[in-house]
């Protein structure tokens, strides 16, 4: 088959739909440029590409197989027959492993904080071809120039060769959350406006750059290398949840609330924690330089493998254990130290202290050298 047959037939079927090459390779986690190279002829879909494709677009693969050579219509032939055959998930193609750069995993599962199971696809996940903003119900910003989306019950029309399914024509597109299930590698950034509690998920690798999601519950979560940076988190309950490698450089975590989570080997840094929450938490291994540390308490938590440098005003260690804790080049006023196991052990390193929290130390059996006196005035 031309390759320019089949960019014409992607380019007319897209246009029918009012969708721009970006919105169309944003459904399918690839480059808008990549679009653009199939539309002018000058390379084609994989076979599974064409099956996801054909889904958003609303033809079948017949569409791009018409007047087409042998070896093409064969392959999508064949891959319309494993659909025809019951080979698709309930909301849409079920592909092979592998089949796209940010791989969701096919088997969606019930996740816990400390692990998966494997379980029936509660229907809620991410399908092939699906737009994370639309499903999560959040949509791209109307002001940055992009083309506009069909709403959410708004009828497509009918792209050449094919006749739109009526009960797709007619149906809403669902809302869907991100409770329950595993997302890899997907790329959330941009969020805002989410209301809702999103529990016991699994997320491996995704993004959530530049977000605004204030006052989101995340409860019983999984939370592994993904990376929140710059986002606004402010009054977020990351819950019972395990993060680890997760980044939120830069973010604001104003009264964030991380209680009884496990926090490994995350990236705080620049990050505000004005009175953000780190309550019966297991804490090891995080980076946390030029934090803004005011009001932020620490209360029967485990604390590992942490260097506190800044300013620490008004902050609170309540029965926590500290273990290869220092506090370096730090400046601690007005901060509460009570009940501790193993202060002793923790190193104070060209620390600078008022006289209440010099108090407080040497009461909770701190070692006080490296600890300078601030005179009051």
């Amino acid at each position: 088959m031309e390759t320019k047959i089949i960019g014409n037939k992607i380019a007319e079927a897209r246009k029918q739909l009012n969708m721009s090459q970006a919105q169309l390779a944003e459904r399918l986690f690839i480059s808008p440029q990549a679009v653009g190279k199939w539309e002018r002829g000058e390379s084609m879909p994989d076979i599974t590409t064409f099956g996801r494709m054909a889904k958003i677009l609303g033809v079948d693969l017949n569409y791009f197989s018409a007047n087409g050579d042998q070896e093409t219509d064969g392959k999508l032939a064949a891959y319309d027959e494993k659909l025809a055959n019951g080979q698709q998930a309930a909301n849409g193609i079920q592909p092979e492993p592998g089949w796209m750069k940010h791989d969701l995993s096919p088997e969606l599962t019930t996740t816990t904080a400390s692990g998966t199971a494997p379980g029936p696809a509660s229907g809620t996940g991410l399908v092939p071809g699906s737009d994370p903003h639309r499903i999560l119900g959040s949509a791209p910003d109307p002001t940055s120039g992009a083309d506009p989306v069909p709403a959410s019950g708004a009828s497509p029309q009918p792209a050449p060769g094919k006749a739109l399914n009526s009960a797709r024509d007619n149906k809403k597109r669902p809302v869907r959350n991100m409770s329950t299930n595993t997302w890899k590698d997907v790329d959330f950034s941009g969020l805002n406006n989410i209301r809702e509690t999103v529990n016991a998920a699994n997320f491996q690798n995704c993004k959530f750059l530049d977000s605004d999601l204030k006052g989101l519950v995340w409860k019983n979560d999984v939370l592994h290398r993904c990376d929140f940076s710059r986002s606004s988190l402010n009054l977020c309950r990351f819950q019972g949840s395990n993060l680890e490698g997760t980044r939120f450089n830069g973010c604001s975590l104003v009264e964030a609330d991380f209680s009884s989570s496990t926090i490994n080997k995350c990236n705080f840094e620049g990050a505000d924690l004005t009175k953000a929450f780190f309550n019966f938490s297991t804490i090891s291994g995080i980076r946390v330089q030029d934090v803004l540390w005011s009001g932020t308490a620490f209360k029967d938590s485990q604390i590992e493998d942490v260097i506190f440098e800044g300013n620490l005003e008004n902050c609170h260690f309540e029965k926590c254990g500290f273990k290869r804790v220092e506090f370096r080049n730090t400046r601690l006023i007005n901060t509460f130290f009570k009940y501790n196991n193993n202060l002793k052990k923790a190193i104070f390193t060209n620390c600078k202290v008022d006289s209440l929290t010099y108090a407080f130390l040497k009461s909770d059996k701190a070692n006080v050298e490296g600890l300078t006196l601030i005179e009051d005035k």
